[in-house]
C-alpha cells in the first residue's frame, strides 16, 4: 500500500466511529465504510453497522463535522481503479 493510501478510509474497511449527537453526546458507530455522500452543502461518511449493533446491517450517514474520531478495526487494502487508454489517436 502506498503511503498517501494509508491516509484515506478504504471502502470494506471496518471502523469504530465516535461523533456528536445533537443533544452534544457521542454516539459510537461500528460498521464497514460504503464511501463518501453530501447531503446539501455538507459532506458525509456512509457505514453499515456491524453485528454489534441491534440495527446491523442499518446504513448510518454521519456529517464530518459531527465526528469526534475513527478507530480503524480492520483496514482493506484499496482497490485500484483499472486505467483504460481514453486517448483516441487517428494517424
Amino acid at each position: 500500500m502506498s503511503e498517501n493510501m494509508k491516509d484515506q478510509l478504504t471502502e470494506g474497511s471496518h471502523y469504530k466511529v465516535r461523533s456528536f449527537t445533537a443533544k452534544r453526546e457521542v454516539l459510537t458507530s461500528r460498521g464497514y465504510f460504503e464511501g463518501y455522500i453530501r447531503i446539501g452543502n455538507h459532506h458525509a461518511i456512509k457505514i453499515e453497522l456491524d453485528e454489534s449493533h441491534d440495527e446491523e446491517g442499518t446504513v448510518r450517514i454521519i456529517p464530518y463535522h459531527t465526528i469526534v474520531n475513527i478507530d480503524i478495526l480492520e483496514q482493506v487494502e484499496p482497490q485500484e481503479d483499472e486505467k483504460t487508454d481514453k486517448n483516441t489517436y487517428f494517424g
